[in-house]
């Protein structure tokens, strides 16, 4: 009948756009890399490189408890990969539950979080289709955690920037301790002037 085309043809960009979201989200699970170039291309703007594939296959690795050292060359956008995309990537996909993120100092781990935080506050297309990346709201209507220290989810998880001389011994969140660390650019002029140091 006309009512019922009418219907179906109303539906179908709905119906479409359903499915853009299927596929957008489940090429993004299958990588760091895809997730990136997905929602965070405003970052990433040149071509990846061999260095940048070496990452992305330790960062996607199935391997549990895992530990990734890299030294990286300048303007290679490893603090962009490492301290932006990874752990939004396993936020968006309830990969992990509580993420540590570790400067050289308070001031530079903090630097990292606000760019977490300007991409969960204002990346429309991520906050589309993960919207448990929206603030945790308490039954007061307030957000549980919010500041440039600590963000708490809608998810439940949270993630905490601490510098290198913070106390991170006994950090818990509810039933979660931290089960991923993230240090971007640890070292100080004062810790690493030495190869004793370093």
């Amino acid at each position: 009948s006309a009512t019922s085309q009418t219907s179906a043809t109303q539906s179908s960009p709905r119906s479409r756009a359903s499915w853009q979201v299927k596929i957008r989200k489940e090429l993004a699970r299958r990588s760091t890399k895809a997730f990136s170039t997905i929602y965070l291309p405003h970052h990433f703007t040149t071509a990846w490189g061999e260095h940048h594939e070496d990452l992305f296959a330790a960062f996607d690795s199935a391997k549990n408890g895992k530990r990734i050292c890299r030294a990286e060359p300048r303007k290679f956008g490893k603090t962009s990969l490492v301290a932006l995309s990874l752990p939004i990537c396993q936020l968006a996909f309830r990969r992990k539950d509580f993420i540590l993120m570790i400067g050289e100092s308070a001031a530079s781990a903090e630097s990292n979080l606000q760019s977490i935080i300007d991409e969960v506050e204002n990346n429309e297309l991520l906050l589309e289709d993960f919207p448990h990346l929206h603030p945790a709201i308490d039954q007061h209507g307030h957000m549980v955690k919010w500041t440039d220290r600590q963000l708490v989810f809608a998810s439940g998880a949270t993630i905490v920037a601490k510098g290198m001389g913070g106390r991170m011994r006994g950090l818990k969140r509810k039933r979660h301790r931290p089960d991923m660390a993230i240090l971007d650019d640890p070292e100080s002029p004062e810790t690493s002037d030495t190869f004793g140091k370093r």
